[in-house]
């Protein structure tokens, strides 16, 4: 079967949700290309609701196996539809950049005879004019909404060769359908890869310290929010640039202290210091608790450590408080001392048989009552 051709059939029909399980049934046959990965970005623009996050993916993909084959002509197509994604993302300084590398691909202003026949081809024409249409768009948008100077070393998105190797992209593509061969479009961009699969916390009274384990973490590319009530990290996997790893809790079960609290991105793991907002005063460093839980188990691990803190421990009415370091929570020492003072003082009157019974604390302490002995004392 011609999926290729059966996907093409549902765009044109404005079925673009079956059109991007017959492309992807494509790829799985031809995994790296740029041709088919395109044309699955332009489906996924054109659901309902659009998932631009997922064209985009695929059109970065598509540049890369373009400029693995070193094809002008797929290039072009793959770089227009990642400016298409850029935009619906809201990344108009950087759709801007790439329009700017595009320029190059541009047909010259033809004249005479040579305009007409490049009117009659109208590829590259057509090709210009997208690309005028969108500068035009990006303008506005930036004019409205002011973003920092996008600049790259490279007209590409991030990546090589390796990352669009036939054996990555058929497992990616095999993530992506269900057991009946259709689409999955719960499928989220980072949940094929394990850059980041594991997470440990730990607590002192102060704050909560969250740690994510993961390699390479572009820091300038990083997104990493900390509010009142939640927590949100977010990075382009360095194995697959094209996918985006995200991790949040939100909400949180107690309240935070957002400007107190910090994040470090280091070479093998991102580190956030959360400052509770009310100190935990029966939890100390000592009685900490590390956990390096999967991400589920951590994430109710670190709810947890945030909700023990709004809730105080129980105390008995009336009870004295004492520093502790007790899970528990405080002792109360004075009814420990009379608890062991009736054990003792049962002990000793078990040990002589009933012959003995003193409420002397320092005498029955230290000593073993016979029952002979005290008989022989009657």
């Amino acid at each position: 079967m011609d999926f290729a051709k059966s996907g093409a059939d549902a765009l044109a029909a404005g079925d673009p949700a079956t059109a991007v399980t017959q492309y992807t049934k494509a790829l799985l046959v031809h995994p790296a290309s740029p041709d088919y990965l395109t044309q699955r970005a332009t489906a996924f623009a054109r659901l309902r609701p659009a998932r631009y996050d997922l064209a985009l993916r695929d059109s970065e993909l598509a540049v890369l196996c373009g400029r693995k084959r070193s094809s002008r002509k797929h290039i072009q197509a793959a770089q227009l539809r990642r400016v298409v994604g850029l935009y619906h993302n809201g990344r108009y300084a950087e759709a801007k950049y790439v329009l700017g590398t595009m320029q190059k691909w541009l047909p010259r202003e033809a004249e005479g005879e040579e305009k007409l026949q490049s009117a009659m081809s109208g590829g590259d024409q057509k090709a210009s004019m997208e690309v005028k249409i969108w500068q035009s768009k990006v303008t506005k948008r930036l004019a409205e909404n002011p973003q920092p100077e996008f600049s790259s070393k490279d007209e590409y998105p991030e990546g090589t060769d390796k990352d669009v190797a036939d054996a990555a992209l058929l497992k990616l593509y095999k993530s992506q359908l269900k057991p009946d061969g259709t689409f999955d479009f719960n499928w989220q961009p980072g949940q094929d890869s394990s850059a980041a699969s594991t997470t440990a916390w730990y607590q002192n009274n102060q704050s909560v310290i969250l740690t994510l384990y993961a390699k390479g973490v572009p820091k300038d590319k990083a997104q990493i929010e900390i509010q009142a009530d939640s927590v949100s990290i977010s990075f382009p996997q360095p194995s697959d640039p094209a996918a985006t790893f995200s991790f949040a809790i939100d909400p949180l079960h107690a309240l935070i202290d957002a400007s107190s609290s910090t994040a470090k991105i280091m070479s093998t793991k991102v580190e956030l210091t959360l400052k509770k907002a009310s100190p935990d005063d029966t939890t100390t460093s000592a009685s900490t608790t590390p956990s390096s839980d999967p991400d589920p188990v951590a994430k109710a691990a670190v709810l947890s450590s945030l909700q023990h803190n709004a809730q105080p421990q129980p105390q008995t009415a009336g009870a004295p408080v004492y520093p502790t370091s007790s899970k528990s929570g405080p002792k109360n020492w004075d009814k420990l001392a009379k608890d062991l003072t009736r054990k003792k003082t049962k002990q000793h009157f078990q040990e002589s048989n009933g012959t003995a019974l003193s409420t002397n604390w320092a005498e029955v302490a230290s000593k073993r009552y016979d029952p002979v002995e005290e008989d022989k004392k009657d």
